[in-house]
């Protein structure tokens, strides 16, 4: 079993591309740590930690971010500037959000299926 060492004072970094993404979030939203901060209830160095991958960030803070930032939070996980994926994602979610469970359930069984067909060439 191989052991990885870890300077000692030098931070843990978790989920580096989660904070890659939080921060170009705010960055492409125009917000500042500060901002952010406000909107949210910490202090700056709580979303600049989480943005670092230092400190782990909870569902509860990604939900409160994804409602400063005006997105769900399972937004955040993805890269704002490719925003035709997040704004299918957001509509995915809404339809998710909004539907009784067995439409919901039928709606993604379709989904899938769909994706399993084999794509037809285009006629000549």
């Amino acid at each position: 079993m191989a052991y990885r060492e870890r300077r000692v004072g030098a931070p843990r970094r978790h989920a580096t591309s989660l904070g890659q993404h939080l921060r170009k979030w705010r960055t492409v939203l125009g917000l500042t740590l500060d901002d952010v901060a406000v909107k949210i209830g910490r202090y700056f160095t709580a979303v600049q930690k989480w943005e670092l991958g230092i400190n782990k960030v909870s569902m509860k803070e990604l939900e409160l971010l994804g409602a400063a930032y005006g997105v769900p939070a399972i937004a955040l996980t993805l890269d704002p500037v490719d925003r035709a994926h997040v704004d299918r994602l957001i509509r995915a979610n809404r339809i998710l959000e909004n539907a009784p469970g067995d439409v919901a359930d039928a709606w993604l069984l379709y989904g899938e299926r769909k994706l399993r067909r084999p794509r037809k060439p285009p006629a000549r």
